[in-house]
């Protein structure tokens, strides 16, 4: 119902397949869709139900579809509680919490111990430990990093504290491959992951080998992501803005020289506007501060994450807890302002597992106390910073941080490249 499992069709209503490649495959004549191409390019997911094939589309998770002699949908019911509106912020956090650790007890009367899940230094693997020893889970927990990366430094200190198992993999330290191992690996990956994936298929092989580990390890995986839907992802102030104002404010980040002439950035962005207000069945320019909160998962979550989400699931089952269609629809009752500086999660931490709250976190914090007063005058000027200089700010800001920070991997360079 929140789209992050995704099912492809084809414009005949022909073909219907949970997999990229095979639905592909099976449509045979095919073409390019240009906008699609440049916003899995920019953002490593494609947006509105379409993909980077003209052909080629997600079915529409709002609707459940019959397909019989020919192919028709009714409209999904997608809220089963009423709003909820505590009064005061501790009634937020128990309700919620309740919510949660409902969901948490469902999954641990299916599976017991037989789950996988990450620790890092944040907030969502936190508030999912938390949850998972509230109800009496104790999963297989893994890290991946640097020694001196601030997340394994983080789940070690938890780890070592709390006498939990922790399995840490450097991912970057995988052996250098030969062209030739390293083209059979690509299409193991180039398969593995349906042929489309987040950040590409081009690295160490590390990724992929590390998700059958945990496979091999645990019957489910649990994955954070969501975790947002308690904290104000977009750093927006809590107030309506115009759909491409919100575009502005998030998504118009690259420096466009790279593109040739069939890139149109006025044309990318009304693209998009249209697709925020598909997306929200909303023909009004002009979005609520809960409309944008919305777009949060069903932007956000069901395009981006679903990929990742859909990829898991060829491999093993798989849950993002905190992308339920239930926790996501009471998260667009809570107040703006109760997730600025990620005031409620930490909360939520604490109200469920006092003691997991206390350990610090890579934000140079712990989750008991407030972030220091700097960190919350930061958070202010982001929040509060005009949505039209964001862009040149961020390409500012970009270039200074990453440009040439990171040596070139040796599998772009030119050997392999001719390969």
């Amino acid at each position: 119902a929140t789209g992050l499992y995704h099912v492809f069709r084809d414009d005949r209503e022909q073909v219907f397949s949970s997999s990229f490649l095979a639905t592909a495959r099976a449509r045979g004549q095919r073409s390019l869709s240009v906008q699609g191409f440049h916003e899995y390019l920019l953002n490593g997911a494609v947006y509105g139900n379409e993909t980077i094939l003209r052909e080629i589309s997600l079915l529409d998770c709002r609707q459940i579809w019959t397909i019989g002699t020919r192919l028709s949908g009714s409209p999904r019911v997608l809220r089963s509680t009423e709003p909820t509106t505590p009064r005061k912020f501790e009634d937020w956090v128990a309700t919620i919490s309740a919510d949660l650790i409902s969901l948490f007890e469902d999954i641990q009367s299916c599976w017991g111990n037989d789950v996988c899940s990450a620790l890092s230094g944040g907030y969502d693997s936190r508030l999912m430990l938390a949850l998972m020893r509230h109800v009496g889970i104790a999963p297989y927990l893994y890290v991946y990093g640097k020694q001196t990366d601030a997340d394994v430094v983080v789940a070690k200190r938890i780890a070592a504290g709390e006498g939990l198992t922790l399995h840490h993999r450097e991912r970057a330290s995988a052996s250098i491959m030969e062209p030739s191992q390293y083209l059979a690996m690509l299409a193991r990956q180039y398969f593995a992951c349906d042929g489309l994936s987040n950040v590409g298929i081009f690295d160490n092989g590390s990724p992929l080998t590390t998700r059958l580990e945990r496979v091999a390890q645990a019957g489910l995986q649990l994955n954070g992501g969501g975790g947002e839907v308690f904290r104000n992802f977009w750093l927006l102030a809590n107030r309506s803005f115009t759909a491409s104002a919100f575009l502005r404010s998030k998504y118009d980040r690259a420096d466009y020289s790279i593109f040739r002439d069939s890139f149109d950035k006025g044309r990318y962005f009304a693209v998009l506007v249209d697709k925020v207000q598909f997306i929200l069945s909303e023909t009004r320019l002009t979005l609520s501060r809960q409309q944008i909160e919305m777009l949060y998962p069903f932007l956000r979550l069901r395009y981006w994450m679903g990929m990742n989400n859909s990829h898991n699931s060829q491999f093993g089952y798989s849950l993002t807890p905190f992308a339920d269609q239930q926790i996501i629809w009471r998260s667009f009752d809570i107040p703006v302002s109760l997730k600025d500086d990620g005031r409620l999660e930490a909360a939520l931490i604490r109200h469920i597992d006092p003691r997991l709250a206390a350990y610090p976190s890579c934000y140079g914090h712990d989750f008991v106390s407030p972030p220091p007063w700097k960190q919350r005058l930061q958070n202010r000027v982001k929040l509060n910073s005009p949505v039209f200089m964001r862009p040149f700010l961020r390409r500012k800001v970009y270039k200074k941080s990453r440009i040439n920070r990171k040596p070139f991997p040796y599998y772009l360079k030119r050997d392999f490249l001719a390969e």
